[in-house]
């Protein structure tokens, strides 16, 4: 009678009991259990039948089922709502030849059923591929914006996705901040990241980790850096010290002409500490004319040398304007700072000097090209201290002004006694 059923396609009440019978006769060949499951599944999809189609459905193991049916019954399981049963038939066989719709479905569904705290890798990666198809929902992208991890592309594509619903990002803009660090890929948009993090900090670890990393490739590697960052730095040096983030915002204040008086403390102290510390970077000199600079920094001049901090770095300079000493010097340059290498030199009216650098790293030598480093004019010689009365000295004598000179020279000598007789050096 099943034959008869079977072969004739009937389908009626008496023929679906007799395949419920059917399934339960121990020993049933595999091809007749498959056919009176599927007739069944069919029937009840067909009548609305929730209860008996997810009972049915339970029993049907898709690996039974030839390929080119799979997907209906894949399809029955995503439009019922069974989603756990559907994900482990995907696991085992993939998506192809199943619509990007019902797979935003079947994700969508098992996320709003089984809710946010159960990552599972598969179905991560279903969100995903739906979301590169351009066919996602709030609920597809609140998952992966809780649990996604890719490249760093790809997740600030999320990140503006997320965005434009109004979502909460900070996870997602937390992953992506210590990827960069991680990878030190150079992303443009990983300020507008930062930026948008900072207004509702979670952890203040990361913030000063990524303005240090942002601050040493703009301090070491002359890295642009946005300029909303060291308004931030600055905010954050009153809550711990960094060296690298605080000299990272004294070289990009020094090209900054208006600064308020609260600045100008803050720059002094600083720049100040720093030299007793014995780390000097040309750019102090920079604020020559907005504060007062120690001596030895105002009077100096600065060769900068940057490189790997494990590279041992030389100097070889001699005075340009005394053709008589042919030879060069050679000193070793100081690491001031992370492979900022410095040397600094006295250099007085009319005086330059040739030097050229070279880089040693085991037996490798690397050299630049000679360079002149000059005394730098100024008009009008206005503090009054030891190094410019000399240069004004010398600068009388290059005018061949006997004159001047003579009365420079007397004033210089006077003051020199004054202050010998009357100030005794320290012991």
């Amino acid at each position: 009678l099943y034959d008869h059923y079977r072969a004739n396609r009937v389908v009626s009440e008496e023929a679906i009991k007799l395949r419920k019978l059917a399934l339960s006769v121990p020993g049933l060949k595999e091809t007749y259990y498959l056919d009176c499951l599927l007739t069944l599944i069919e029937y009840y999809y067909e009548n609305y039948d929730a209860d008996l189609l997810e009972y049915y459905l339970m029993k049907l193991d898709l690996s039974k089922v030839k390929e080119s049916g799979r997907i209906k019954y894949l399809e029955y399981m995503v439009v019922r709502g069974y989603y756990e049963k559907a994900l482990e038939a995907l696991n085992f066989f993939g998506t192809e030849g199943i619509s990007v719709q019902r797979l935003l479905k079947l994700c969508s569904g098992w996320i709003t059923n089984s809710g946010l705290d159960t990552k599972e890798d598969l179905l991560l990666y279903l969100c995903y591929y739906i979301f590169s198809q351009g066919k996602y929902d709030e609920t597809i992208l609140n998952y992966l914006v809780k649990y996604y991890n890719g490249s760093t592309q790809d997740m600030l594509n999320l990140w503006y996705s997320a965005k434009d619903f109004g979502m909460d990002t900070r996870d997602l803009e937390e992953r992506i901040l210590a990827q960069i660090l991680f990878t030190e890929e150079d992303v443009e948009d990983k300020y507008k990241v930062f930026l948008n993090y900072y207004k509702d900090i979670t952890n203040h670890l990361l913030v000063r980790a990524f303005l240090t990393y942002c601050a040493y490739k703009y301090l070491v590697h002359d890295q642009l850096v946005d300029d909303e960052i060291f308004p931030i730095i600055r905010r954050e040096l009153n809550y711990e010290e960094n060296s690298i983030t605080l000299l990272a915002w004294l070289k990009y204040y020094s090209d900054c002409s208006k600064l308020t008086d609260n600045d100008k403390a803050f720059i002094s102290y600083h720049i100040d500490r720093f030299e007793r510390q014995g780390i000097i970077l040309p750019f102090f000199k920079k604020y020559g004319s907005m504060i007062k600079l120690p001596e030895r920094i105002m009077y100096r001049y600065y060769v900068e040398y940057r490189t790997d901090p494990k590279k041992q770095v030389f100097i070889h300079y001699r005075m340009a304007n005394k053709p008589s000493d042919n030879g060069f010097m050679t000193e070793r340059m100081t690491n001031v700072f992370l492979g900022l290498h410095v040397k600094e030199f006295m250099l007085f009216y009319n005086e330059s000097l040739e030097y050229y650098i070279t880089e040693e790293l085991w037996d490798e030598v690397n050299a630049t090209d000679c360079k002149l480093l000059g005394y730098e004019y100024i008009d009008d010689l206005k503090e009054d201290s030891k190094y410019n009365r000399i240069n004004m000295m010398l600068e009388a004598l290059d005018r061949q002004d006997e004159t001047a000179l003579l009365e420079m020279m007397e004033e210089y000598v006077i003051s020199e006694y004054v202050i010998n007789e009357c100030y005794e050096p320290l012991p």
